[in-house]
């Protein structure tokens, strides 16, 4: 495994430095990188040590670029392939005595509690944005979910366009303006089904997964449910 370091906004928290060398993969880091729209992953080995010693030089260190849509099992996949070169590089460099080990900054360190379920369930108060970056951290487990009816279910979805943008059906839609100002309210048009968040934004939903049954497309469950705009998923 390696090292993943992930700068965060709400980085504020310190981790505390091993003495050993540390090499490790950290999953919540990742999904803290997409909760803050942090837009790298930085992959190396650190580990307490002088690193201003002559003919020496600091440990490998790699940034990955995170793709606008990709999920954190996407992620991982590719910072493994990254890593494994990485650690070799490393190993052989600490075996030869050309390079050194340095600590860790503790102003790029960021607290990472173990996920709980509870930390899947969908706020519809937040952005758009920010719920679909919690979508793709928190791919596959514990996902984003809310409740419908009464009902637990896990949705798919992506943030919509500018309202400028959106089918003339939406924009003339009785509920829309209401919905807009209402967070978790659903506005539904020639079989695109949209979602109010927070700050006016609005999710396009484009799966849901009802507990209990398979995971359905958006035009499938709402003709299913016999969906009316102006429902509302969970509680805000």
């Amino acid at each position: 495994t390696f090292h993943a370091a992930a700068r965060s906004e709400a980085g504020s928290g310190k981790c505390a430095t091993d003495e050993s060398l540390r090499l490790r993969t950290d999953a919540r880091r990742r999904e803290m990188a997409f909760q803050t729209h942090d837009d790298r992953q930085r992959l190396g080995a650190r580990q307490p040590g002088d690193p201003q010693r002559a003919g020496r030089a600091p440990p490998a260190q790699r940034e990955i670029e995170i793709a606008p849509t990709e999920t954190a099992p996407e992620l991982a996949a590719r910072m493994s392939e990254a890593g494994a070169p990485l650690i070799e590089e490393t190993l052989r460099g600490l075996a030869a005595g050309t390079i050194v080990p340095r600590p860790q900054s503790h102003s790029e360190a960021t607290i990472a509690p173990i996920l709980k379920k509870e930390d899947g369930r969908i706020d519809w108060n937040l952005s758009a944005q920010e719920i679909y970056n919690r979508m793709r951290g928190f791919t596959s487990w514990p996902g984003a979910y809310t409740t419908f009816r009464g009902q637990t279910c896990h949705l798919g979805a992506e943030p919509a366009p500018e309202a400028t943008s959106l089918p003339k059906e939406v924009l003339d839609h009785p509920s829309f303006v209401a919905a807009r100002s209402i967070p978790a309210t659903l506005v539904g048009a020639k079989g695109d089904w949209f979602v109010s968040c927070g700050n006016t934004t609005l999710l396009r939903l484009q799966s849901v997964k009802l507990e209990g049954r398979k995971q359905v497309s958006a035009a499938e469950f709402a003709n299913g449910a016999r969906l009316k705009s102006g429902e509302r998923f969970g509680n805000t």
